[in-house]
């Protein structure tokens, strides 16, 4: 995807310091620790990283290059190691979290999510209609083959960032209208303002504030809704293109 060939082009040259591959996150730590999901796919067991062994012996960009992979646990792990080389120390800050932008942009309007986010439920009385894509659909989901029937009605887009992961998004988004307010979220979202390039116009991504404890937490398998130790934050492309962060709890 040239999406992400633009985002690893930009990728500056760290030494690897750690990775841990647990069974819920991935951590990438350069200079600080990058998250993202763990995708496992039937096959592709963890023993499907070629490199094993030899990951800390990388640097951030060639790590990063693992974003291209078929397959998903590797790609998890590029993605991983480029969140750990994102620096966002120049851009604005400014309070509020992802489920209240969400709530803001959405208020009485149509929203689609691409991935059954926890925090769903909390929020959906505020929209109009709701639409929930997944793999493996819930009650009340779709499934994914709806895409194309559906996502042309929403006005706000939540879109998972494993969608960059298993090489999905290009096809979610073609299918989006042309006004359609869309936001990245999750731990694997690249903290990285090229994607406002490619229609997203708010990253909702993470932080690792404790780096041990968080350490810690990844090799124990806790689930990323109960990690400790990070910071959620929204990087907002606003109408002037001048870059700002939304902080938040959740």
């Amino acid at each position: 995807m040239q999406i992400l060939k633009d985002i690893v082009a930009n990728v500056p040259e760290y030494p690897i310091k750690q990775v841990i591959a647990g069974i819920q996150n991935i951590l990438v730590e350069s200079i600080h620790c990058g998250l993202s999901t763990t995708l496992l796919e039937e096959g592709h067991p963890f023993s499907s990283i070629k490199a094993s062994g030899n990951l800390t012996n990388m640097t951030t960009k060639t790590l990063a290059e693992l974003s291209f992979s078929e397959i998903q646990l590797e790609a998890a792990l590029g993605i991983a190691a480029i969140n750990s080389a994102s620096d966002i120390s120049s851009l604005k800050l400014t309070m509020m979290n992802a489920k209240e932008l969400l709530v803001r942009k959405g208020k009485d309007k149509k929203v689609a999510l691409i991935g059954h986010f926890p925090f769903i439920d909390k929020i959906s009385y505020a929209f109009a209609e709701i639409f929930v894509f997944e793999l493996f659909p819930q009650v009340g989901d779709y499934s994914v083959e709806k895409i194309p029937e559906i996502l042309p009605q929403a006005d706000v887009l939540a879109i998972s960032a494993t969608s960059l992961c298993n090489h999905t998004f290009d096809k979610i988004m073609q299918h989006r209208s042309k006004n359609c307010f869309t936001v990245m979220l999750g731990p694997t979202t690249p903290l990285s303002p090229i994607l406002f390039d490619y229609g997203i116009d708010a990253l909702s991504g993470v932080l690792v504030k404790n780096n041990e404890l968080v350490k810690i937490q990844v090799m124990e398998g806790v689930l990323y809704r109960n990690l400790k130790g990070i910071e959620l934050i929204t990087i907002l492309k606003d109408s002037n293109k001048n870059d700002s962060i939304m902080r938040g709890n959740e």
